[in-house]
């Protein structure tokens, strides 16, 4: 029996069937027998992603894949993040308000665009109030995030009073927040002190 040699290579082959396109990616070794020019099937690789596959196909080719952390040597790098930041502001503000450069960035300080980009939105029906979905936010955020101490801004009428009852228990959770009176009417003194230096009146 002749020993069956060659290259294996990949055989696309293509159908229509009821306006569908089915394609079927099969692994073949081509070798001479008697004269005659016959293939051996090796397996389908139809389940394979078509990317995996055309890096086989290639392969097979003669071509050389590394592994991207080989093919390149970092020489330099320089830091690149704060310079897109920047720019994405000074477009977001020729849309909001055309203006001066100099007058842009003062007017950043005026709105959440010098704060960053959120890390999560949620809609709500516009007849609930705000602190209603205050504090099973500030549980969803430590929980999705894994956020262990965190700090929450807001006005006096998203963080109620309630809310402050609740986070005073944490240690974890600071807040800052605007007060209707100098002092919660219901807490002890020493429980005051603490809150204290966590108000902005």
């Amino acid at each position: 029996m002749p020993v069956r040699t060659g290259v294996a290579h990949v055989v696309t082959t293509t159908r229509t069937y009821k306006d569908r396109v089915y394609r079927t990616h099969l692994l073949r070794r081509s070798y001479r027998e008697c004269g005659t020019v016959k293939n051996e099937p090796l397996g389908n690789l139809s389940h394979l992603p078509e990317a995996l596959v055309e890096i086989i196909r290639r392969a097979l080719q003669g071509e050389t894949f590394v592994p991207l952390t080989q093919a390149f040597e970092i020489a330099r790098s320089l830091a690149h993040g704060h310079v897109h930041a920047v720019h994405l502001a000074m477009v977001a503000a020729r849309i909001l308000c055309a203006d001066t450069t100099l007058a842009a960035t003062r007017r950043w300080h005026t709105s959440t665009l010098a704060r960053g980009c959120p890390v999560a939105i949620s809609v709500h029906p516009g007849n609930t109030a705000d602190s209603t979905t205050f504090l099973p936010e500030v549980t969803r955020l430590r929980e999705q995030f894994g956020i262990q101490r965190m700090v929450v801004v807001g006005d006096r009428g998203m963080i109620s009073q309630k809310a402050v009852d609740a986070m005073s228990h944490d240690r974890d959770i600071d807040w800052v927040t605007a007060l209707r009176s100098t002092r919660p009417p219901s807490a002890p003194t020493s429980l005051w002190r603490r809150w204290s230096g966590r108000f902005c009146r």
